[in-house]
């Protein structure tokens, strides 16, 4: 096994101080005991702060590919837009293709991001339940201009917009409640410098609504059982209690 100090030069996993290490090494517990709902409690309070939003923060156990599938199968029924600059943003499409929804996409090369015009005139062309965008596409570099997005699908449209913010939240400027987003989700093995194994995420209550009248969102990908538990003081199945740690301590 290494043991030796590594230099990072990827966007992540990144390098986890050996004092979150440390953090990793709690006792583990259950998920539904006392002890667990006060740290449980502490990260509702804290991570609302850092996706800057007044509703709440779910977390899931699982990649952050996870929470994008979930997102699609959450709240589109038959039609959603892609709007893709790289490979995650691309996965993406690939996700709702796989479910045999009606995936179209706004394809720009990769290195570029996605002009809001483009996205006007695709809007213009059909109607979508969803656009999904990807605010740092973490193969590329390339951050997209969200908040321009958002004001053009509010414009054209009554979709949803999802939103990967996997490589920016905690790095850049992500303003959830302020730009529209209905639902956001980042894996925690980014910029919040933790072990990869859980992802957070967020629900408007516009997106919840939509959620409802779909039918086939699954088990563990139905986003409002993450919102129900989450309302009865915790997770929906059994968390990676070590990383809950960590995220405690790196709040």
């Amino acid at each position: 096994m290494h043991r030796e100090p590594i230099r990072y030069f990827l966007p992540g996993p990144a390098y986890v101080l050996e004092e979150v290490r440390q953090a990793l090494t709690g006792p583990v517990m259950g998920h539904r005991s006392p002890a667990f709902r006060e740290i449980y409690d502490r990260l509702s309070e804290g991570l609302p702060r850092v996706f800057r939003t007044a509703g709440d923060v779910y977390l899931a156990t699982g990649s952050s590919t996870l929470v994008m599938e979930s997102a699609v199968v959450s709240t589109v029924s038959r039609r959603v837009l892609h709007l893709t600059s790289g490979a995650f943003s691309e996965r993406w499409h690939q996700i709702s293709l796989s479910h045999g929804l009606e995936a179209d996409r706004v394809a720009v090369p990769w290195g570029r991001a996605v002009d809001p015009e483009l996205v006007r005139a695709a809007l213009r062309r059909g109607r979508y339940e969803a656009v999904t965008v990807v605010h740092n596409e973490t193969s590329t570099g390339v951050v997209n201009p969200v908040a321009e997005i958002s004001r053009v699908v509010r414009e054209e449209s009554d979709a949803l917009l999802l939103v990967d913010c996997v490589s920016s939240l905690g790095g850049a400027p992500f303003e959830t409640d302020e730009w529209g987003v209905d639902v956001a989700l980042a894996g925690v093995q980014k910029c919040l410098a933790l072990p990869p194994g859980l992802t957070l995420l967020t629900l408007s209550e516009r997106a919840a609504r939509q959620a409802e009248t779909v039918s086939g969102r699954g088990y563990y990908t139905d986003l409002l059982r993450y919102r129900d538990k989450h309302a009865g003081g915790g997770p929906i199945t059994t968390p990676v209690v070590s990383i809950v740690y960590a995220l405690d301590f790196q709040l």
